[in-house]
This record gives structure tokens, C-alpha cells and sequence, in this order.
């Protein structure tokens, strides 16, 4: 997931936005690994599966779970989005 906020600090996007997408992807079924990064306007949350997880399935449940968590941060600090990779 990869959000942009210009007008937040580092600190400030990892408690506003990274740490609400990291608590809500946590528990995915299949979910090896989490890297995120918080930079001066930006959020990254990478999301490292299993290989036996079915692709499509993961998917949904990261999409699903992104558009609960939309609802937490408030829309003028950004809008998370997923690229698919």
C-alpha cells in the first residue's frame, strides 16, 4: 500500500497512517512478512505471502481490509491505495 501526504512528517505518517494499515493487515492467513517504511510524505506497507497462498484470495483480503481501514484515516491525510506487483 502506498499512501501520499505532502503536508506530514515522518513521525506523523507512521502514527496516522502506516501503524492503522499495519494493525490491519496483520493477520492475514499466509502473511510471512511486513516491511513498511515512513518518510517525509509518504507510507509504504509491503505485504510478503506465503507461497502456497493463493494470489487472488491474498489479494482480496488486502483490499478488503485496505477499504475498512480508508475509513480510519481521515481523507486530507491521504488516500492509501495498493499496487499490484
Amino acid at each position: 500500500m502506498i499512501t501520499n501526504s505532502p503536508r506530514l512528517a515522518a513521525l506523523e505518517i507512521e502514527r496516522f497512517i502506516t501503524a492503522p494499515l499495519e494493525m490491519s493487515l496483520s493477520n492475514i492467513p499466509g502473511l510471512l512478512e511486513m516491511r513498511s517504511v515512513s518518510k517525509f510524505g509518504l507510507s509504504v506497507v509491503k505485504l510478503v505471502f506465503d507461497d502456497d497462498t493463493d494470489v487472488y484470495w491474498a489479494r482480496q483480503q488486502v483490499f478488503e481490509r485496505l477499504e475498512l481501514v480508508k475509513a480510519e484515516i481521515l481523507q486530507e491525510l491521504g488516500k492509501p491505495y495498493m499496487e499490484l506487483s
